[in-house]
């Protein structure tokens, strides 16, 4: 064993004397140096932090004492949900079985249907998804409003005709009354004839025995208000001796808009307003005022449907709606016309003219304004369009024409206009019977 102990270190020696020469070219300082150094980082061992474990402990203590009692209601309730679900799932698994068994118990279909057998299922699956969509599809139809604002079926069946110059005979007077709607938002011009009596007595006689609830209005808002004739020389009188004065801003805001509408339609443009024949009535904020002398407005026209679903054509004035731009510059008859396409939100009144409508040009310098419909305008299914053309008549006149010529409109839409020739503006709008 010594023997080849001594022969190993020896083949060892001489494996060891084979071996390359390794040179450390460094100096001896510096090899001194990093001994050193090394021996001293070995013996420096970093202390032992404690301040961000114990903290994290406090925390995640603190977490388990918020976390566990909403942690035991929430498996409570998913304890009762999972029953419930579970109760869910056996009264399904007992419909499939009994569907399963139903199905059995059929007669067996033809070759071509046991062939298509996956495709029949997911048919039933479509049909079945189909039919949970149809109640919510009719309950979204069933809140949409009556009147579509600004689209092409936009129509209005049960519109009042406005009063033109053929229907007029000359025995007959034409008078127009103002009454509000019930939520007193607005006023509605009312036209009536008669075969005798002049303007004032026709007025007199519709304001006190006419009664606007039939058609979803309510009374004047001077009820009680005596209409005078003035005469060849004189103005026409209201006198409010029997009416209720002082009024208050509303009242007073909306006997100043009837007084407007009713000017608007007769040869006259004031109204002398008396006091048990004192002129001069107290209007609240507009305070004592003698003569009342019509505003003279560019404006648009709209539709107003009522309670009883009778439909009038209302001024943009009478209606609270503004025609003009933010720096008090009133729009052109074009500008205008585009406006009646739309109402703001919560408006009480509806467009007059569909939003599909594409209006080329409007206006004119003559007495008759020329307005002119694209090719691409669409009407939507409405056969009769008269409730439009009058709206557009009337929002001439206000504008100073007395005729308008359509462009672009096919004669059966005309609701009885005769639109190949100039059309002379009606005398009066809301034709009741």
């Amino acid at each position: 064993m010594k023997q080849n102990d001594h022969f190993s270190e020896e083949r060892i020696k001489q494996s060891l004397e084979q071996l390359p020469r390794v040179k450390d070219k460094r100096p001896k300082e510096e090899i001194y140096q990093n001994i050193v150094q090394r021996s001293r980082t070995s013996k420096q061992k970093p202390g032992k932090k404690w301040v961000m474990p114990a903290f994290s402990a406090v925390a995640a203590l603190v977490l388990l004492l918020v976390l566990i009692p909403n942690m035991m209601t929430l498996n409570n309730q998913s304890g009762s949900s999972t029953d419930n679900s579970s109760s869910s799932e056996e009264n399904a698994e007992m419909n499939i079985q009994e569907g399963s068994e139903a199905d059995s118990d059929a007669p067996p279909a033809s070759d071509s249907g046991s062939d298509s057998s996956p495709d029949n299922g997911a048919g039933r699956e479509e049909r079945a998804a189909e039919s949970n969509e149809q109640p919510q599809q009719q309950t979204e139809i069933e809140e949409e409003p009556a009147v579509n604002t600004g689209e092409t079926n936009l129509s209005y069946d049960q519109y009042t005709n406005a009063l033109t110059e053929n229907q007029l005979d000359d025995s007959e007077t034409a008078a127009t009354i103002a009454v509000p709607d019930p939520e007193a938002k607005l006023v509605v011009p009312v036209t009536f004839t008669a075969s005798t009596g002049s303007k004032a007595t026709l007025m007199d006689e519709k304001s006190e025995n006419w009664n606007p609830v039939q058609v979803g209005l309510a009374a004047p808002s001077f009820e009680g208000a005596d209409w005078i004739n003035g005469g060849n020389n004189s103005l026409l009188e209201a006198d409010f001796s029997e009416a209720a004065t002082p009024y208050s801003s509303a009242q007073s805001e909306m006997i100043v808009k009837s007084l407007d509408e009713m000017l608007r339609y007769t040869e006259e443009n004031q109204v002398l307003l008396t006091d048990d024949g004192e002129a001069g009535v107290d209007l609240g904020a507009y305070g004592i005022v003698q003569n009342y002398r019509q505003k003279e407005n560019n404006r648009g026209y709209y539709i107003y449907t009522s309670e009883t679903n009778d439909q009038f054509l209302v001024s943009q004035q009478a209606a609270g709606m503004t025609n003009s731009r933010e720096n008090g510059e009133l729009f052109t008859l074009k500008e205008t016309l585009e406006q009646m396409k739309s109402v703001p939100d919560n408006s009480p009144v509806g467009p007059s003219i569909p939003k599909e409508a594409s209006i080329e040009s409007a206006g004119g310098e003559n007495t008759t304004a020329e307005v002119v419909f694209s090719e691409e305008s669409s009407f939507g299914e409405n056969t009769n369009l008269r409730w439009m053309i009058e709206s557009i008549l009337f929002t001439a006149a206000d504008f100073g024409y007395e005729q308008v010529m359509f462009e672009g409109l096919s004669p059966e839409n005309a609701g009885g206009y005769n639109i190949g020739q100039p059309v002379d503006i009606p005398q009066a709008p809301n034709l009741v019977e």
